[in-house]
């Protein structure tokens, strides 16, 4: 007859690394001097080559003379294209009636209307609402003096 064993598993060795252990490493910096590793093929040669980066506000530096120059990737260059309207609209001379009167008087203002806001509607409550901002003027016809 067998013997029923129970196997009793060791413990889970405790992790080596954790939030905790930052704070009581040697280098009392809290585990924040962490210096991230190069990036090149053999370990010492960064990811992008330092000639190769272009600060903000700088020009691009010249392509060398072996590349093709590439028109679209220089932004001084002005276009030099036209693009003709669909529509041909003739020009209209507008009249504002205002070429035969004197202005009497003139001033900034504000113009105000009495009535119902769209959150009243129905209830019959009126305020006034601010419609704009310009210039009010008053006109006195030349001939007529009106």
């Amino acid at each position: 007859m067998a013997a029923n064993v129970e196997k009793t598993e060791a413990p889970a060795p405790a992790p080596t690394l954790s939030f905790g252990s930052f704070g009581k490493s040697a280098e009392g910096g809290g585990g924040f001097d962490f210096k991230a590793p190069a990036f090149g093929a053999d370990g010492s040669a960064p990811l992008f080559a330092a000639g190769s980066l272009q600060k903000f506000g700088e020009a691009a530096a010249p392509a060398p003379a072996g590349e093709g120059g590439d028109d679209a990737a220089n932004p001084e260059q002005e276009s030099t294209a036209e693009f003709t309207p669909v529509v041909q609209l003739d020009e209209v001379e507008v009249k504002t009636h205002e070429e035969d009167e004197s202005v009497e008087f003139k001033m900034r203002a504000k113009l105000f209307r009495f009535a119902e806001t769209l959150l009243n509607k129905g209830s019959g409550k009126k305020e006034w609402i601010e419609r704009g901002v310009g210039e009010i003027k008053l006109f006195k016809h030349r001939e007529s003096d009106m």
